[in-house]
């Protein structure tokens, strides 16, 4: 699964749209020449380390946001797994989960206090782990 939906990245565009994906992505060696075409022409920035697209730049910290975003593209995963692959704290990563909910978007923004004990992250724990 995780082969079918990680983004195919062959020019500076598919790189954008991966970006757009994924709110935040550690540096790719393989792809480093096609995100430098993105700097040049202002549609891309590093923010602490990783690459984002310009107009996700006020998503960077919707952590929310940035898992869908990675879970979509890479599948069941585990939460440190996921905060590995990401560069981002774990602990962040089990409050966004418990925030998570692909059917209610009413928890989809950082406006709800994290919900460590909720169903949900029983459900985001169960389903990932």
């Amino acid at each position: 699964m995780a082969d079918e939906s990680w983004p195919v990245v062959r020019d500076a565009d598919e790189l954008h749209d991966a970006l757009l994906t994924l709110i935040v992505l550690p540096p790719v060696a393989e792809w480093t020449s096609l995100y430098d075409d993105l700097a040049r022409a202002g549609r891309a920035s590093t923010i602490d380390g990783r690459w984002v697209a310009t107009e996700r730049l006020d998503r960077v910290t919707d952590f929310n946001a940035t898992l869908r975003g990675w879970m979509d593209s890479i599948g069941p995963v585990t939460p440190k797994a996921l905060a590995d692959r990401i560069g981002l704290n774990r602990g962040d990563v089990d409050i966004a989960l418990g925030n998570s909910n692909p059917r209610d978007k009413s928890c989809a923004d950082n406006s709800h206090p994290p919900k460590r004990n909720s169903a949900i992250a029983a459900f985001w724990r169960a389903f990932i782990a």
